[in-house]
Parts: structure tokens; sequence; C-alpha cells
């Protein structure tokens, strides 16, 4: 997909409209995809217009998208779908779908090097992720899928496999980043680089000959006492009536969630004790012949620990991270603010292209409810003559 000369006609057309819309996805989205884009999914995403029986409404999140695989004789909607399909979130949901997204985790330390700070990198892993505009609890057994749109996840479903040895000890910062990888020149042909954390890390990247533009689009770090409160805490909130996670290995799991920088994105990190880490075994997961007596003996003594702010010696944690979820706006936001500069209203000369004013998740609900209700006035008058 030719994703700068798509955004070049969208800049070029400020008042688009709904046919400029569906003309773009035909061509850039639909009749542009490569076999291996075939290979990773085949599935196309139409956003709907939130419109109920004729009306502007908020629409249920089941209802939210139509999905079509892409073999399909109907996998373009009929004129009388099209009515109701938001054509210009459904280009940017497919767009967004179709890129080449990687996940870094790392194992860090803070270091000074003069006057500036850096992270060094100590473990890490890399592994290609997909975006997605449905979610699924991996806290929870039987994983149900859910629509998640308009937030777009990142799950890595083999986490306990990909992130075993991701393991953090005191003074150390776990990291995680997601990134795209593109090809695009600046003005004077080189390829326009970015800021990130495998970067500052010093981390190795998978990257083809001509050098592919990384822009990362998620980016965050916490340290291990931060990490370690939350997980002692939340190891005791639910005890000693209830029984906590656990993972394939029988550790017991607790799911912590963490906000990105600026409230951008979250990302949902499995963090458990690995054997022989803490002081006792009191901590592990319940063997399948324990009694419930035990268990809950168990659990009072860690409560009692809570409560005189006491808690059982913890060396290291494994941490597994199990998706990342970003709004889809700020995807598009960070993909354009390389292409053409961070938004300029002002008219600084240093910018030569004038971008349009930033996505917002707000501007996005306004901008489909607009566009619902012109078309709920053109059903209207039809159904007229």
């Amino acid at each position: 997909m030719d994703l700068k000369a798509a955004f070049d006609e969208i800049l070029a057309a400020p008042m688009a409209t709904t046919s400029f819309w569906k003309d773009l996805f035909l061509r850039y989205v639909f009749h542009t995809a490569t076999s291996s884009d075939l290979l990773a999914d085949d599935l196309l995403f139409y956003v709907k217009l939130p419109i109920v029986d004729g009306e502007v409404a908020d629409l249920p999140a089941e209802d939210l998208l139509i999905v079509r695989r892409r073999t399909e004789p109907n996998a373009i909607p009929s004129d009388e779908e099209s009515l109701i399909i938001n054509w210009r979130e459904t280009f940017y949901l497919n767009t967004v779908v179709q890129l080449n997204f990687q996940l870094m985790v790392a194992v860090c330390t803070r270091r000074s090097v003069g006057t500036e700070v850096a992270l060094e990198a100590h473990r890490h892993v890399a592994k290609r992720v997909y975006a997605s505009p449905n979610m699924t609890r991996m806290d929870q057994k039987g994983h149900d899928y859910a629509v998640s749109y308009p937030l777009i996840y990142f799950i890595v479903e083999d986490f306990e496999d990909a992130f075993a040895n991701i393991i953090i000890h005191e003074n150390e910062y776990l990291c995680v980043e997601v990134s795209v990888n593109f090809q695009v020149p600046d003005q004077q042909g080189s390829v326009v680089a970015s800021t990130s954390v495998s970067q500052k890390l010093n981390i190795p990247t998978q990257q083809t000959p001509d050098r592919p533009m990384k822009v990362t689009i998620f980016q965050g770090a916490v340290n291990w006492q931060a990490l370690l409160n939350t997980f002692q805490k939340q190891q005791v909130s639910t005890l000693p009536f209830t029984r906590a996670a656990a993972s394939s290995s029988g550790d017991r799991v607790e799911y912590i969630m963490m906000r990105g920088p600026g409230d951008k994105g979250h990302t949902q990190v499995a963090v458990s004790v690995p054997p022989a880490a803490s002081a006792s075994g009191d901590l592990g997961a319940s063997d399948s012949t324990d009694s419930l007596r035990q268990g809950l003996m168990r659990g009072w003594a860690r409560l009692q620990q809570t409560v005189q702010g006491r808690y059982e010696p913890i060396a290291q944690l494994r941490t597994q991270l199990t998706f990342v979820n970003i709004h889809w706006t700020s995807i598009i936001n960070d993909i354009m603010d390389v292409y053409y500069g961070k938004y300029n209203p002002s008219g600084d000369p240093k910018f030569t292209t004038s971008r349009p004013a930033p996505e917002t998740p707000l501007a996005a609900i306004n901008t489909a409810r607009h566009l619902a209700q012109a078309r709920c006035q053109e059903m209207a008058a039809a159904s007229e003559k």
C-alpha cells in the first residue's frame, strides 16, 4: 500500500466527500493488497455510521463493524449497505490493520552518560504483532473476542512462551514499545528517523537493506518498585475468599494494567513470582490437592501482612505482556507527524506541507455523527419520493 500517496490525496481534499473516501479505500486498500497482506489476514472491516432505525444513535459495540473476507463475492458492501458505512473511518481502520507492527519488551537499567541519563537493555524480546479492532480477556479462560473499536488491540496470544525470560529485579525497568515500519524518504532522499526505545537502548531492529522508517506509536516504562507494589496489593485484594489466576506453569499470576505516557494507550502485563524467587512458597499458586481451609489460611495470612504493611520478600518478578491498546486516531496522528511534521497552525515555514488538525477521539465521534445526520436526511428524502 502506498501510504504516502494516499495521505497526499487526503491533504489535497480537505472537504472530502463520502465517495472520495470509498474510492480511496477501493484503490489503496482493497485493490492493492500484496500476497503478504493476504497471508497475514484477508479480513476487511467496515465501520458503520451511528444510525439506528433512520435516526442518529449510538450503536452497541457488537454492531459497530461489518466484517467480510476479501475473497468472498460480497467483499464490497452493496449500494444499499454502503449507505450506512463510515467510509472515512473504514479507510483508516483497514490501513492500520495492514501495517507492519513490531513489539519490543526490554528489561533495562538507568545509567548516566555525561549529563544525560540513558537506559541500558539487559534482556529484550522483539516480535511482530498484528493490529485488530477486537479484544480478548487474557486473564480469563476461553479468550472470547469482542469488538474493541475504536481502540486497536495488539494481542500476544503466546505471551507465556514469548516472555518467559523477561524477569525484572530491583533497580530495573520494564520498557515496552510498539512501532510501525515502512519506507518514506524525506525531501533530500534520506530516510526520516524516529526516536524510540530500541534506538536509545541500541537494540538491533529487523530492518531491510533499504532502511525503512520506524515510527513509534506506543512507548512506556515502569520501575521495579512500582510494579512490585502493585503486584503485592493485587495479591491480597481478592483473598482469602478466592483463588488468583495461575499460569500454565502453576505460578500465581496477577494481571496488571499500565497506562502509557499522557494516557496514550494501555498495556496489560501478567506478573508472577518465578520458582524460588521468594523466601517461602506461600505466594505460589495453590496445589490442586490443597483443601479450601488451607487456601483460606494462606489468604488470611497474606491479608494480615497487608494490613500490617508487611509483604513476603520477593527478589524478582516474571513480566509477560499480554496486549497493548491504542486509539486509532493516535496511530494515524503519529504517522502523519512523521510524514508532514507536527500540526502547525501558526504557519511555521520549516514545515513545507500544511497538514490538517490532528485526529482526536472526540473529533472522530463528532465527524461520524455529522455524517450520520446527513445520511439520515438523504434516506428520509429518498423515501418521500
